[in-house]
Protein backbone atom coordinates (compact mmCIF):
# COMPACT_ATOMS: atom_id res chain seq x y z
CA UNK A 1 0.00 0.00 0.00
CA UNK A 2 0.91 3.42 -0.99
CA UNK A 3 0.69 6.36 1.23
CA UNK A 4 -1.19 9.32 -0.68
CA UNK A 5 2.08 11.66 -0.90
CA UNK A 6 3.70 8.53 -2.62
CA UNK A 7 1.35 8.16 -5.42
CA UNK A 8 1.28 12.01 -5.87
CA UNK A 9 5.50 12.11 -6.60
CA UNK A 10 5.00 9.07 -8.29
CA UNK A 11 2.21 11.17 -10.26
CA UNK A 12 4.43 13.85 -10.35
CA UNK A 13 7.59 11.58 -12.23
CA UNK A 14 5.21 9.92 -14.80
CA UNK A 15 4.58 13.57 -15.99
CA UNK A 16 7.48 14.77 -17.85
CA UNK A 17 7.17 18.12 -16.51
CA UNK A 18 9.90 19.54 -19.01
CA UNK A 19 7.73 19.93 -22.07
CA UNK A 20 4.06 19.77 -20.47
CA UNK A 21 2.26 22.54 -18.82
CA UNK A 22 0.21 20.92 -16.13
CA UNK A 23 -2.85 23.24 -15.49
CA UNK A 24 -4.08 23.95 -11.81
CA UNK A 25 -7.35 22.25 -12.33
CA UNK A 26 -5.39 18.95 -13.54
CA UNK A 27 -3.23 19.13 -10.11
CA UNK A 28 -6.16 19.69 -8.21
CA UNK A 29 -7.97 16.94 -9.99
CA UNK A 30 -4.94 14.66 -8.60
CA UNK A 31 -4.56 15.99 -5.58
CA UNK A 32 -8.13 15.71 -4.50
CA UNK A 33 -8.48 12.55 -4.33
CA UNK A 34 -5.54 12.25 -2.69
CA UNK A 35 -6.44 14.01 0.41
CA UNK A 36 -9.47 12.01 0.47
CA UNK A 37 -7.42 8.85 0.66
CA UNK A 38 -5.10 9.75 3.22
CA UNK A 39 -7.97 11.79 5.23
CA UNK A 40 -8.86 7.53 5.34
CA UNK A 41 -4.91 6.34 6.11
CA UNK A 42 -4.78 8.68 8.91
CA UNK A 43 -8.31 7.31 10.77
CA UNK A 44 -7.16 3.50 9.81
CA UNK A 45 -4.04 4.03 11.64
CA UNK A 46 -5.35 5.73 14.37
CA UNK A 47 -8.29 3.07 14.71
CA UNK A 48 -5.83 0.86 14.75
CA UNK A 49 -3.52 2.04 17.17
CA UNK A 50 -6.39 2.12 19.91
CA UNK A 51 -7.89 -1.68 18.33
CA UNK A 52 -4.87 -3.93 17.33
CA UNK A 53 -3.77 -6.58 20.13
CA UNK A 54 -0.54 -5.89 18.82
CA UNK A 55 1.25 -2.77 20.09
CA UNK A 56 3.80 -0.70 17.37
CA UNK A 57 4.69 2.35 17.54
CA UNK A 58 4.15 4.44 14.40
CA UNK A 59 7.29 4.10 13.04
CA UNK A 60 7.01 0.32 12.99
CA UNK A 61 3.01 1.01 12.12
CA UNK A 62 4.00 3.47 8.92
CA UNK A 63 7.37 0.75 8.03
CA UNK A 64 4.79 -2.44 8.29
CA UNK A 65 1.75 -0.72 6.64
CA UNK A 66 3.72 1.83 3.71
CA UNK A 67 7.04 1.22 3.19
CA UNK A 68 8.19 -0.45 0.09
CA UNK A 69 11.49 0.00 0.19
CA UNK A 70 12.58 -2.26 3.52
Amino acid sequence: MKTAMQELLEWAKDKDMSDTMISPQDLLNVINPLLKKEKHQIIDAYNRGICDNEVLDGQDHYNQTYNQNK
